[in-house]
């Protein structure tokens, strides 16, 4: 930062947004043993899943083979050796979930292991609430210009921190992670797979925060 006198204003913006689809692990038990993405069409089990997945909506390019544990038999790897399957699914749309929950009643030896919302944000949301805080800045910075008997002269520097700041007044709080796949905010709150499934709503909604901060430089 120069010489020249600014005045900084750091403004957050909240909002929450529905989530847009989810990643779905399903355990499958008992099931033959191949290696990697083979099982998806070898394996009579995983074959059957991956097709109960397909007739409930799930595109087949949609599931993968996550992990695979091997029960060894006397010892030994083998072809008839028990396996254990751990499949991701990627639900497009939220909906798309409680079809996915529902197709796993009529597989034996399979369910539910884990649920990630995702929250994607379109540029053109995002490109909003970047103004919406922006012109607050603005405003703050006027009135705190007006207290101190002085004006705005113009923009010194903008950073939008959104996605981190090096800044050593970052709040660590608000530091933000994955929170599911497209998702570049943070958020507020996690959603574990106990309160997505509570009840009718499969569709939770999180709250997204964007942090931008402005220096005005003053007369």
């Amino acid at each position: 930062m120069s010489d020249t006198p600014v005045i900084e204003v750091l403004e957050m913006h909240r909002e929450e947004v529905p989530a847009t689809g989810a990643d779905v692990s399903i355990l499958l038990a008992d099931a033959k043993f191949f290696s990697g993405n083979a099982a998806l069409q070898q394996a009579g089990e995983v074959r059957k899943l991956v097709e109960t997945l397909v007739a409930a909506g799930v595109a087949e390019s949609d599931v993968g083979i996550e992990s695979v544990r091997v029960t060894a038999t006397k010892g030994m790897l083998l072809r008839s050796s028990s396996a254990t399957y751990v499949l991701a699914v990627r639900c497009r749309e939220p909906n798309k979930v409680a079809a996915v929950i529902d197709a796993l009643a009529s597989v034996k030896n399979s369910g539910l292991s884990n649920v990630t919302w995702r929250y994607d944000v379109p540029d053109s949301v995002r490109q909003e609430w970047l103004a919406i805080c922006v012109r607050r800045a603005r405003g703050a910075a006027e009135a705190m210009a007006k207290a101190l008997g002085t004006e705005i002269k113009g923009v010194h520097r903008v950073v939008d921190e959104t996605y981190g700041s090096p800044s050593s007044r970052h709040d660590p709080g608000a530091d933000f992670g994955y929170r599911g796949a497209g998702s570049a905010f943070p958020s507020t709150k996690r959603a574990r797979v106990e309160d997505a499934l509570e009840g009718v709503e499969l569709a939770p909604k999180e709250e997204k925060i964007m942090r931008v901060r402005v220096w005005f430089s003053i007369a």
